[in-house]
């Protein structure tokens, strides 16, 4: 007769048998992946998944021998996540919390959890020594219910092997804190207001030049219809999902058994990220605002190909070019071509070069344009304002104009 291994051990068939939450009906696996990964095509049950910007991480919960398509051992210990250009389309499809989940869970708090596999042995070993199912099920919280079925579950094992794996007695207890599903969900992630967006910082979604890869679909319960929204992030948790929304920044975090139906799709890249990253890395990114305001004001100032700053955003030059000229569309769509209710700010300095100042516009306004309008000399560009000389006159006209924020006198600098 063969020796059987410890029943902790991943490798033991018995446990790979036993401990397969897909196809035993007494526990609740919120999600399944439907993936092209490197490996392959999987279809991974799981209790947690990771998609961000970078990487994707599944935790397995069958066991299997080998290596599972995600790179991660048996026993689905953690080993390593998946950069996202190597992940193809697919989508993560969010199951739905059984109807008799609170009913169960009111009295039997552990009800619908995975099983531990010392859990299966007791079980089986208290049965075997003529303990009822409803002693059982009280002493691992538990309904007598799922005990019947695991129970039969883990005797047609026994039969199939021909022998029962041997008593151990004082095993170690590896269980954690059952999901509280009915925990208050954290107020300043989900109400609280984010915010305003800035005009340069542009929707990703409208943006040819950034390509965002999930979408999460959500159906509440007592909807009827389903909501889909481009996120930069998810986090699929044993009882609820984060996200960071891009449209408004929020970061919600809805508990399952909030959610009727849902899935998280997952779109396939551009058809050419992967050669541009291989010399750009940011290539197709989203863009952050500071970035955007960056592009801005160095192709106003000195022009986009001549930047350190520029390149150092380690992305395509057609793309930053196309995010200029993107940019100053949205600039001028965003002005207020309006008369100011109040004159602009000025502030003056003892140490003052007569005739000098220098002029700070809005990141709406073109600082050559502003200059030119006023009949500025001497112009200086500088990062979102300009140095020159001006008449009394035209710095009040200077003033009045709605695209500018203050003006401060040029000074002499007394480093003594």
């Amino acid at each position: 007769m063969p020796v059987l291994r410890p029943w902790l051990d991943a490798r033991d068939p018995w446990r790979f048998v036993d401990h397969d939450p897909e196809a035993d009906p007494t526990v609740y696996v919120p999600y399944l992946a439907r993936l092209e990964m490197p490996g392959g095509r999987i279809d991974e049950p799981t209790m947690w998944a990771i998609f961000d910007g970078r990487s994707v991480f599944i935790q397995p919960i069958r066991v299997t021998s080998g290596v599972t398509p995600i790179g991660q051992p048996p026993g689905g210990i953690p080993g390593g996540d998946v950069p996202l250009a190597r992940v193809g389309p697919g989508r993560v499809d969010i199951r739905p919390v059984p109807t008799d989940w609170h009913q169960l869970r009111a009295r039997y708090p552990w009800a619908y959890e995975t099983w531990g596999a010392h859990e299966a042995r007791e079980m089986y070993q208290w049965a075997e020594d003529g303990m009822s199912v409803e002693d059982i099920a009280g002493r691992l919280a538990r309904p007598p219910e799922h005990i019947a079925a695991k129970l039969a579950r883990v005797r047609a094992l026994v039969d199939a092997a021909g022998w029962a794996p041997p008593r151990v007695e004082d095993t170690p207890s590896d269980r954690y804190a059952p999901s509280l599903f009915t925990e208050p969900v954290d107020p300043g992630s989900e109400q609280a207001d984010p915010p305003p967006r800035l005009w340069y910082d542009e929707d990703p979604e409208v943006d040819p030049t950034a390509h965002l890869r999930f979408v999460l679909h959500l159906r509440r319960r007592g909807e009827e219809t389903e909501t889909a929204e481009p996120v930069y992030e998810v986090q699929l948790r044993r009882d609820a999902i984060w996200y960071h929304r891009v449209r408004d920044g929020r970061q919600p975090r809805p508990r399952l058994t909030e959610l009727a139906a849902g899935w998280v799709e997952i779109r396939p890249a551009p058809a050419d990220q992967e050669r541009l990253r291989a010399t750009y890395p940011a290539a197709y990114r989203p863009w952050a605002a500071g970035e955007a305001l960056l592009v801005l004001r160095s192709g106003r100032r000195h022009g986009l190909t001549d930047s350190l700053r520029i390149a150092e955003l380690r992305r395509p030059p057609d793309h930053v070019a196309a995010k200029y000229a993107r940019l100053e569309k949205l600039a001028r769509a965003a002005r207020t071509p309006h008369p100011r209710a109040e004159p602009a700010p000025h502030h003056r300095n003892p140490r003052h070069i007569q005739g000098k100042y220098i002029v700070s516009v809005l990141d709406v306004a073109i600082p050559q344009e502003v200059a030119a309008r006023v009949g500025a000399t001497n112009v200086m560009l500088l990062d979102g304002c300009f140095g020159c000389t001006l008449t009394d006159e035209q710095v009040e006209t200077l003033r009045a104009d709605p695209d500018v924020d203050y003006i401060t006198d040029d000074a002499v600098l007394d480093l003594r």
